[in-house]
């Protein structure tokens, strides 16, 4: 016999404001990963194809 209580979906409980915000915060924070590995990328194509230099050098004065 089948256990009729395992195939009901249990409900989820209501989010609240600190569950929404911290889930708005995730998705920022995941969107400035992408935005950054972006500006990366385009950095390292920049300097290979128009073979100049644009990230500072750490030992500058």
């Amino acid at each position: 016999m089948k256990d009729k209580t395992a195939s009901k979906p249990v409900p989820l409980p209501p989010k609240n404001e600190k569950d929404v915000e911290i889930d708005k915060l995730k998705n920022e924070l995941q969107d400035c990963h992408i935005r950054e590995q972006y500006y990366l990328t385009m950095i390292e194509i920049a300097e290979n194809e128009l073979k100049i230099s644009i990230r500072k050098k750490s030992c500058t004065k």
